[in-house]
C-alpha cells in the first residue's frame, strides 16, 4: 500500500514537471514576449466586450422587422388573382432580443382561409387589417408587441379560369426608376427570378421581353426595395418575384 501511494505521488510530480517544461520550452516561448502578452490581453478583453454586448442585446427590449409567410387555404384550383396575393408580410415587433431571435430561427406562418370569400366566376377578395392583426397576434409570444404590418390589408380581384394555368420562370435584370443623374443605385442581387402565370396554350409565347422587373429609387430611410413587375401581354395572368425585396447601396457618380 505504501509503495502504491508513493508511486501515485511521484506520478503527479512528474506530470507537473512535464507541464512546466512544456510551457517554459521553445514551443511556448512566445508567451513570454511582452508584445504578444499585450495582444493576448487585447483579444481577451475584446472577446469579453463582445460577449457582454451580445448578452445585453439578447435581454434588452428593441424593435425588429420579421417576415411572415402567408399560406392561403380553400383556394379553387383554376383561379387567377390580379394582383397576385402576397406570399409574405413584413411586421415590426417589439420585444426582448432573445425572443425576437426565435422568430428568425422558427419563421412564422399565417394561414388565411379564403373559402368564404370566393363566390361565383369572378369577384373581389379582401382581408381586413383587423383579421390579419388578430392572426398575427395569435402567432406572437405574449410579451411581443405588434407595431406595424406591411401590407396592412390584402385585396385582389379573382376570376375562375376555363383551363388550368401554368407557370414559366424568367431571369430578368432589375431596372431602376426615378434614379437621379448624379447617383447610381447598385442592387444586390441585380437579377431576379420572375414566375409568370399563363394559360397552358400560351406557355411558349412568353419571353423575357414581355415582362419587366423594376424598383423605385428610394426617397426615405429604407433598407430594402420591393421589386415590382410590368407586363404588356393580355394572356399573362400574374407574376411572382424571387427575391421580392433587394438590398442596395447608393453610389455618387
Amino acid at each position: 500500500m505504501f509503495r502504491l501511494m508513493m508511486h501515485n505521488k511521484i506520478t503527479k510530480k512528474q506530470i507537473r514537471s512535464k507541464l512546466r517544461s512544456l510551457l517554459e520550452g521553445k514551443r511556448f516561448a512566445w508567451l513570454h514576449n511582452p508584445k504578444m502578452q499585450d495582444v493576448l490581453a487585447f483579444l481577451f478583453f475584446t472577446m469579453l466586450a463582445v460577449a457582454m454586448w451580445f448578452t445585453h442585446a439578447l435581454h434588452s427590449v428593441r424593435t425588429a422587422t420579421v417576415q411572415v409567410k402567408v399560406v392561403y387555404e380553400g383556394v379553387p384550383e383554376h383561379i387567377n388573382f390580379e394582383p397576385e396575393l402576397p406570399d409574405h408580410l413584413k411586421i415590426e415587433v417589439r420585444d426582448q432580443g432573445e425572443r425576437l431571435q426565435t422568430y428568425v430561427r422558427n419563421p412564422l406562418e399565417l394561414h388565411l382561409d379564403l373559402r368564404a370569400l370566393v363566390h361565383g366566376q369572378e369577384g373581389e377578395v379582401r382581408i381586413s387589417a383587423d383579421v390579419i392583426r388578430r392572426g398575427l397576434n395569435d402567432l406572437l409570444q405574449g410579451t411581443s408587441k405588434l407595431l406595424q404590418v406591411t401590407p396592412e390589408y390584402i385585396q385582389s380581384n379573382y376570376a375562375l379560369l376555363n383551363e388550368r394555368p401554368t407557370e414559366k420562370v424568367l431571369t430578368l435584370p432589375v431596372k431602376v426608376r426615378g434614379e437621379p443623374k448624379d447617383k447610381h443605385l447598385r442592387l444586390f442581387p441585380a437579377e431576379v427570378k420572375v414566375t409568370v402565370k399563363v394559360p397552358m396554350k400560351h406557355y411558349h409565347d412568353v419571353t423575357d421581353k414581355d415582362v419587366q422587373a423594376f424598383v423605385t429609387f428610394p426617397t426615405g430611410d429604407v433598407s430594402m426595395l420591393d421589386v415590382q413587375t410590368k407586363y404588356n401581354k393580355p394572356y399573362i395572368l400574374g407574376t411572382r418575384v424571387t427575391p421580392g425585396a433587394l438590398e442596395f447601396i447608393i453610389e455618387q457618380e
